[in-house]
C-alpha cells in the first residue's frame, strides 16, 4: 500500500522541525512544506534592507533543498489566492505543526482526506499560540499533545487523538517538552493515517467553546 501524501505546514521553529524529523524517521517524506511568509523573491521592499550576518536559514528551506521537496509560501494576505498550490498536489493530509494564523477554508479543504493540527497540550486546556510557555509558567504537571481537525476557530476542532507526556524531570524545559511532544504527536498522526476511514477514526468534539 502506497504511503499517503502529506503537506507539512510549519514555521521552521523547533517544534515544526522536530515533527519533520519524526516524519522522516517514520519513512514519510512530505510532498511539500509550507511557510507562513512571502517567497524570498517577494520580500524585497517589504521591510528596510538589512543584512543580519547572524541570521540562520529556515530549517524547512534547508531540508526542502536537501530532499528536493517543493516549498509553498502562504503569507496570510495571499493564502486564499495560493490555495491552488495546495490543491494541485492532490495530497491526502495537511499536517500543521506551529502556524501563526487561522487557515482559510480553501486551504483546509484542498486535501483529499483530512487537515489536522498538532497542539502541545491536552485540549481544551491551553489553547493559544504558545501553550508550552504557559504550561511551564504555571508548572503544569498534566502535559500532553493533541491531534485535532482544523476548523474556523483556533484550537477548537474535533479531537482525533491525544496522549499524555510523561517526563522524568520535575521541571522540564521548553526544548524537552517540545521535542517529546513532537515525537508523541507524530506517532498519533501516523496512527491516524492508518485509522482514517475505519472504525478507529472517531474525531470527537471538545465540548466547550471559548
Amino acid at each position: 500500500m502506497a504511503q499517503p501524501s502529506v503537506i507539512l505546514l510549519g514555521t521552521g521553529a523547533r517544534f515544526s522541525v522536530a515533527v519533520l524529523d519524526q516524519l522522516l524517521t517514520h519513512g514519510l517524506t512530505p510532498a511539500a512544506f509550507a511557510l507562513p511568509e512571502f517567497a524570498p523573491a517577494q520580500q524585497a521592499g517589504k521591510v528596510p534592507a538589512r543584512v543580519d550576518s547572524g541570521a540562520r536559514e529556515n530549517p524547512f528551506i534547508v531540508q526542502a533543498r536537501r530532499l528536493s521537496i517543493q516549498m509553498i509560501y502562504l503569507p496570510e494576505s495571499l493564502q486564499t489566492s495560493h490555495a491552488w498550490e495546495i490543491a494541485a498536489l492532490k495530497a491526502d493530509f495537511l499536517l500543521v505543526a506551529c502556524w501563526p494564523y487561522l487557515l482559510a477554508p480553501e486551504i483546509v479543504s484542498a486535501v483529499g482526506r483530512a487537515a489536522v493540527n498538532l497542539h502541545p497540550s491536552i485540549l481544551p486546556n491551553y489553547r493559544g499560540a504558545d501553550p508550552v510557555a504557559v504550561q511551564i509558567k504555571q508548572q503544569e504537571k498534566d502535559l500532553g499533545v493533541s491531534l485535532h481537525l482544523l476548523s474556523q476557530r483556533f484550537d477548537q476542532g474535533d479531537i482525533v487523538s491525544q496522549a499524555r507526556l510523561v517526563l522524568e524531570t520535575k521541571f522540564p524545559d521548553r526544548e524537552l517538552i517540545e521535542t517529546r511532544a513532537a515525537r508523541i504527536g507524530t506517532n498519533l498522526f501516523m496512527k491516524a493515517i492508518d485509522d482514517f476511514g475505519g472504525p478507529g477514526w472517531r474525531p470527537r468534539s471538545q465540548l466547550i467553546s471559548g
